[in-house]
């Protein structure tokens, strides 16, 4: 049976979200071309955050000037949802990943707050204090793991258990301006970028009730200001940093120069579909933030004026 997900009062299938993305092998520099033409080249639904806002948007219907927005969690849900004390700990977003087959999202926020999201039933489920989290992803036994960036109580990564709301920190682990956390089922570990690093973790003990993270590799990036940390495949980490794009193969141990994105630099977000091309990410144009989404493979832009956008994922497959 299909899974259903309800977008502003409208029930659409799972099915509906799942077209064939067809890539081009050409990269367009202007890359706010109006997205009127990309029907037949996407059927998708994006992911973005900034402010106290996090959407979801109907790629087909969406162009340069306007997003499709067919759900939305905003700051006043918060005030329903969690203690008055909490609610202005989510007002700048910063994260929204995605997980199980989308119908949750995984969201921080700098402000100093990290939420698990229900689409479906447009609720949040779990919520903590995280000195300027930056990103969040989930671990295996009800435990989820956030990157706290640059602040007296953050520079750390810290694990929480999702089944106490508002829980202090199970474990806490160093690590100075810290931005990305991305957890590989296939290889049991955990990896995390902060400022210059690449960190690879084991989860030790892990069904006790004493866990913890256990640094097994520590690497220097090529470049300073890690930014974002994304899963490409099963082997393959993207890493964007202040100065330029780079991969780890797991394989390999290795980093390297990412060469579709050879010149662009400073991209607060980055996903990459491996088996179509596509590129989506957001660079600033004013300070951190940016007013839109951008693709290559195909190569368009989407507008979102009312909202100082941060990040943007890409729904999966």
């Amino acid at each position: 049976m299909k899974k259903m997900l309800r977008l502003v009062g409208v029930a659409i299938t799972s099915s509906l979200f799942w077209g064939v993305l067809t890539s081009t092998n050409i990269v367009a520099q202007n890359i706010y071309l109006n997205a009127s033409p990309l029907r037949s080249k996407t059927t998708t639904y994006w992911v973005a955050c900034g402010g106290d806002k996090v959407r979801i948007i109907d790629v087909n219907k969406s162009d340069s000037s306007h997003a499709e927005i067919i759900w939305e969690w905003n700051q006043n849900n918060t005030k329903s949802e969690v203690p008055s004390n909490y609610v202005t700990l989510f007002k700048t977003m910063d994260e929204c990943k995605p997980i199980e087959n989308n119908t949750k999202i995984l969201a921080c926020s700098s402000a100093g707050g990290a939420m698990i999201i229900d689409i479906n039933g447009h609720k949040c489920e779990y919520y903590c204090r995280a000195p300027q989290a930056h990103s969040i992803e989930m671990l295996p036994n009800n435990r989820i793991v956030v990157a706290e960036s640059t602040t007296d109580l953050g520079n750390a990564l810290e694990v929480f258990d999702i089944t106490k709301k508002t829980s202090s920190a199970i474990i806490r682990d160093s690590m100075y301006s810290a931005h990305g956390v991305v957890w590989y089922e296939e290889t049991q570990r955990l990896y995390a970028i902060g400022k210059n690093l690449f960190r690879i973790y084991k989860l030790t003990d892990w069904d006790t009730n004493k866990p913890s993270l256990t640094l097994e590799t520590e690497l220097k990036l090529p470049v300073s200001g890690a930014h974002d940390l994304t899963r490409i495949d099963n082997h393959r980490l993207l890493i964007s940093c202040t100065a330029g794009v780079y991969y780890y193969d797991i394989n390999t141990k290795t980093i390297s120069k990412f060469d579709p994105l050879v010149d662009y630099t400073d991209l607060k977000s980055v996903n990459y579909n491996y088996k179509t091309g596509q590129i989506v990410y957001t660079k600033p144009e004013e300070s951190w933030w940016t007013y839109h989404l951008s693709s290559l493979n195909p190569t368009f832009g989407i507008g979102m004026s009312d909202v100082n956008v941060y990040k943007v994922r890409v729904f999966q497959e």
